[in-house]
């Protein structure tokens, strides 16, 4: 009985499935890894955009403190816009009347010191001129 040896060797099917069975084990890993990336990819990218607008939003906010707090500053008007400008006008006019008032005292003190004083009354006796003839012009000329 003459026994024959095989050669234990694993036949070609079983290593090519055992291969084929590994290589697509380590598509479906890796296929599944980047996946896995693209998500936290994204999801980095989504929290990065929203803490940037809510960075936006609290600088829009504070801008809009600051802008009302210059206006709380000042006191509320509650006139409108026609009693503002009425109000515009009379001080206007107030103003232009104080100051021609103003303009005639300074006329009225400029005069009070003024030591000109012309004497207007011709005296009739005391005239050393000759009183002019008729025909003749008054600068002594001859037409």
């Amino acid at each position: 009985r003459e026994r024959r040896r095989v050669s234990p060797r694993p036949a070609p099917q079983k290593d090519f499935e055992r291969a084929w069975e590994r290589c697509h084990h380590d598509l479906y890993e890796d296929a599944f890894a980047r996946q896995q990336r693209l998500r936290d990819m994204q999801s980095y990218v989504k929290q990065m955009e929203e803490d940037d607008h809510k960075t936006r939003v609290i600088q829009c906010q504070e801008g809009m403190k600051q802008r009302r707090r210059y206006y709380r500053g000042r006191p509320v008007d509650g006139r409108g816009h026609l009693e503002r400008e009425e109000e515009n006008l009379r001080r206007r006019q107030e103003h232009q009347t104080r100051c021609v008032e103003e303009q005639r005292m300074r006329e009225l003190d400029e005069l009070r010191g003024c030591t000109f004083r012309p004497c207007l009354v011709k005296k009739l006796g005391s005239s050393p001129t000759t009183p002019r003839q008729p025909g003749s012009s008054p600068h002594g000329l001859a037409s």
